[in-house]
């Protein structure tokens, strides 16, 4: 019973399916939504470019030196002026992003070295990137790198 309920259903289907797929012009997989950072799809399923990025704010009032990298590519020098900030973004989609800096103002050199957490965005830009900030930490001449989730210090 049940094997003839499959061969009088898949006729009905096939012809559901190349009908609505002749009126539409689309094939029946794009009537399901796939979540955009997964299939790098918009709403109409239309491929879209998909970057990895990471907001980084300076809230100091002194210019920060540091490094960052995507995956275990290669260290790029980067400086953020105060109150100033980056997104850093690639359209590779990389498993990890890494930062290094001096978080001492004096001449000691603290090195501080970070995994860092990025998010897939349609926008290379802030608005859709996690959140990170440096900010004083314990002294005047020591500032670390925080995760600032829900705030957005850029535009």
């Amino acid at each position: 019973m049940k094997n003839s309920f499959f061969f009088l259903a898949t006729p009905l289907l096939l012809s559901a399916y190349l009908l609505l797929s002749a009126f539409t012009g689309r094939p029946m997989q794009a009537w399901t939504k796939q979540p955009n950072s997964q299939a790098g799809l918009d709403e109409n399923c239309n491929t879209v470019q998909v970057y990895s990025t990471v907001c980084i704010a300076n809230t100091l009032d002194q210019e920060i030196v540091y490094r960052f990298r995507w995956g275990n590519g290669r260290w790029e020098d980067a400086r953020l002026g105060p109150n100033r900030c980056i997104t850093h973004w690639t359209g590779d989609r990389y498993r990890s992003a890494q930062i290094e800096f001096d978080s001492d103002f004096n001449s000691r050199n603290v090195w501080k070295s970070y995994d860092l957490n990025f998010q897939f965005s349609h926008d290379a830009s802030c608005s859709g990137a996690t959140q990170y900030q440096f900010q004083w930490n314990g002294g005047y001449n020591t500032f670390d790198l925080f995760r600032t989730p829900g705030e957005n210090y850029c535009p």
